[in-house]
């Protein structure tokens, strides 16, 4: 009777043991194990356009992202001049100012930038004439920032920039206050 029950015993650890090494085996690349049929069914031609067209997006991508920089570099020098001969801020300033607050959005999301609302970097402000200066120089910076870096890094300074962008915008939209 004792050996049966060893015998019982053995056999359910050996299949628990391999039950344990097969899963092990999953494939690590889709969700639930399994290796993806389509992917590996391809034949290597199909696979080698696939992985081009996936560069040629990425760089499509990131070229989009220093295009937007330069926008918002623009756009920031075109309120700091249109500030410093007004010193007040029209209505198509107002909507530049909105322009610009997307295009910031847009640049920190791609960035990999989250919620910012502990954030608390970079000098206060106190006035507009201050706001707008800073404005220009924060994009410029955000623009140079982009363009030495690659598709393949993250840049922690431009995501403070882009950053302190949006607080800045914000301020100008509230008026200073």
């Amino acid at each position: 009777m004792l050996l049966k029950f060893v015998n019982l015993v053995f056999f359910l650890l050996l299949v628990l043991l391999g039950g344990s090494i097969v899963s092990a085996q999953a494939d690590a690349s889709t969700r639930d194990g399994r290796p993806n049929p389509y992917q590996e069914d391809l034949p290597l031609p199909v696979k080698e356009t696939l992985a081009k067209q996936r560069i040629k997006k990425e760089e499509k991508e990131y070229q989009e992202l220093v295009g937007r920089a330069e926008q918002a570099n623009m756009l920031a020098e075109e309120l700091n001049k249109s500030f410093e001969g007004n010193s007040e801020i029209s209505s198509l300033d107002a909507k530049k100012i909105e322009r610009l607050a997307k295009i910031i959005k847009r640049i920190h999301k791609d960035l990999g930038g989250t919620d910012r609302k502990d954030s608390t970097e970079g000098d206060p402000i106190f006035n507009l004439k201050e706001a707008f200066s800073n404005l220009q120089t924060n994009a410029s910076k955000l623009h140079s920032e982009l363009k030495k870096s690659t598709r393949y890094s993250v840049s922690v300074e431009a995501i403070e920039r882009a950053n302190s962008l949006l607080q800045i915008v914000e301020f100008i939209k509230f008026g200073g206050n």
